[in-house]
């Protein structure tokens, strides 16, 4: 009661909290959720940690396991074993069966996909704490292979694979981690390797043609296709990433067959406008393929991949207001190799993942860009690494995975600590606290530079009410991140930092805060670029993109368990048009 009485004047809206996780089950509590009895069940972890199905062992010692239970699509695990290690890398499992692709929309919970052992069968498994357990997640009886997932919220994901012949779904989405399965319309014929949410409603997924790119608007129900790329006969593409909901990077691979009896190489593209239109970036003949792209800020990316002596090579992209204004091509030979897999969480800081020609396994690191690489140590078993993903918190806990060559095993690698190979990547603007000193209450204002200034206010009071505030508002910054809008009537471009605001609440909530004030408002009330329209409040397309990053901000602040509180700005006024009218923001 005592942090109502202080904030009473302005909180308008609380969503539900979470509990923590137990040994035994993870309960998930959001607002408007009314799968929420089911949850529970959900997470339910086998006794002793072992999973139903294809089996990840979650305690340190051998065991038995040939009483695993059956899962569906395989047949009964072969044993396995934890293994750890004093690396910054530790092996934090093997599983029957391979993984072709993860995502982790917080530093504790991460989804990964791929296909049973010995079945080509779909496979989904999730942890909730960090990789430390594991649980299988049931899946649709027909489903196509499964190839790549995103998961915008902890909630909400998107999983894409093979239809080839007419048989199985492409494309399915869950709203609830996995209690019910949508399958999305209509069915895409071919191969689709790649997906990437930027927001919980507009997704983008890529493959084969045809067509190459697809977009869906509405989290994945429904998907139409963006206009076809230029000039290649066939089109393969492995990766996309979009640093903004318009603003996408799509890498790959091409082969022109007509072009003096055949020609391929490694392909880039990029939009800005939502796949209306696709501009080429020019690549060397010297590079191979690219096979993953990572965009850490909306200025700069980069795509690795391999040529055809398995050395491995780089692009960087700088762009401003969405426009590309240079490239760097790195090439680096052994003994890194074909590189499979890329994060960067900061412009020239990135992760790399992969194997040489002799199937030995890689992590490796650049803090330049791609300019120099440094090869990380990867524990025994090793295997050929696939696929790579990070989520941020108090530390980076990042999870790299891969298989044998009889595509049985797959092999999980977790870091959750700096060390001197991963050099700080994430910079907390708050210093976690001893548990012991922490106060009853943990209160974070999150917001622009009016909820700073409310949350340096709160701060007066917070001893007498035995809270502890901590204010992360970015000035100038809201929860929309398109670039270019309007103010005063005047075209402005967005602060860079304003674009990723999603890994700046997840920093701020992982300190444990109990209760999140989101100040929102001035920001989302200007009129901007969208699709090369300018569209406000009140058009339908920008109310779904503010729906949907409310929606997403919401899911980011309670993953932790706190209570959100949406505060709406005060009434803002800027001085008025010549005719004597507010502007249309104020």
């Amino acid at each position: 009661m005592a942090i109502l009485g202080l904030l009473l004047s302005i909180l308008i809206i609380v969503s539900s909290s979470q509990s923590p996780p137990s040994q035994t089950h993870f309960s998930r509590q959001l607002a408007a959720q009314t799968a929420q009895s089911n949850l529970s069940h959900h997470y339910a972890l086998a006794n002793a940690g072992i999973l139903s199905g294809p089996s990840l062992l979650t305690n340190t010692k051998k065991t038995n396991i040939s009483a695993a239970k059956q899962h569906p699509y395989s047949p009964t695990a072969s044993p396995s074993e934890l293994l750890s290690s004093s690396n910054s890398w530790q092996s934090i499992g093997i599983l029957s069966g391979r993984l072709l692709g993860s995502s982790c929309p917080t530093y504790q919970v991460c989804f990964a996909i791929g296909e049973a052992a010995y079945s080509q069968s779909p496979l989904m498994v999730e942890t909730i704490n960090g990789g430390a357990t594991w649980s299988n997640v049931t899946l649709p009886s027909a489903v196509a292979d499964t190839q790549a997932i995103d998961c915008p919220t902890i909630l909400e994901c998107i999983v894409v694979g093979n239809s080839y012949w007419g048989f199985g779904y492409g494309i399915f989405q869950t709203p609830n981690a996995g209690i019910t399965w949508n399958v999305s319309a209509p069915n895409i014929l071919g191969g689709l390797a790649t997906v990437t949410c930027p927001s919980s409603l507009v997704c983008y997924a890529g493959g084969k043609p045809n067509p190459s790119i697809i977009i869906s608007t509405d989290g994945g129900i429904t998907w139409n296709p963006t206009s076809p790329f230029p000039p290649a006969e066939a089109v393969s593409l492995s990766s996309i990433a979009c640093p903004a909901i318009q603003f996408c990077i799509a890498v790959g691979l091409y082969s022109n067959q007509s072009n003096n009896g055949g020609t391929s190489g490694g392909l880039i593209y990029y939009t800005s406008n939502f796949g209306t239109t696709w501009q080429s970036v020019s690549v060397s003949s010297d590079f191979g393929t690219f096979n993953s792209v990572s965009c850490p800020s909306s200025t700069w990316c980069m795509a690795t991949g391999a040529n055809l002596m398995g050395e491995s090579v780089t692009a960087d992209l700088s762009f401003s207001s969405q426009v590309l204004v240079s490239t760097s091509f790195n090439l680096s030979p052994n003994p890194v190799g074909s590189e499979m897999a890329i994060f960067c969480q900061a412009v020239m800081r990135c992760l790399m993942a992969g194997g040489t020609l002799g199937n030995i396994s890689e992590i490796s690191f650049t803090s330049d860009g791609g300019s120099s690489i440094s090869v990380e140590t990867v524990p025994s078993p090793s295997p050929d690494l696939d696929q790579l993903q990070c989520g941020v918190g108090p530390v980076l806990w990042c999870i790299v995975s891969g298989s044998n060559q009889d595509n049985s095993t797959t092999w999980f690698y977790g870091a959750n600590t700096y060390t001197p190979e991963v050099p700080n990547l994430v910079a907390p603007a708050i210093s976690p606290s001893s548990q012991s000193n922490l106060n009853p209450i943990n209160a974070l204002v999150l917001g622009d530079s009016i909820a700073k200034v409310i949350g340096i206010g709160l701060n007066v009071n917070q001893s007498a009410y035995g809270l502890q505030f901590g204010n992360q508002s970015a000035i100038g910054c809201g929860i929309v991140g398109i670039p270019t809008y309007i103010d005063k009537g005047n075209v402005s471009t967005n602060r860079t930092q304003c674009a990723s605001w999603q890994s700046q609440f997840l920093t701020a909530v992982s300190y444990g805060p109990k209760i999140v004030v989101l100040l929102v408002g001035r920001w989302e009330s200007y009129t901007y670029e969208v699709n090369n329209s300018w569209v406000s409040l009140g058009n339908p397309i920008y109310d779904q993109i503010i729906e949907s990053s409310l929606r997403q901000a919401i899911s980011i602040l309670s993953s932790n368990g706190a209570h959100v509180i949406l505060v709406t700005e005060p009434s803002c006024d800027s001085g008025g048009q010549l005719n004597g009218t507010p502007w249309s923001e104020d």
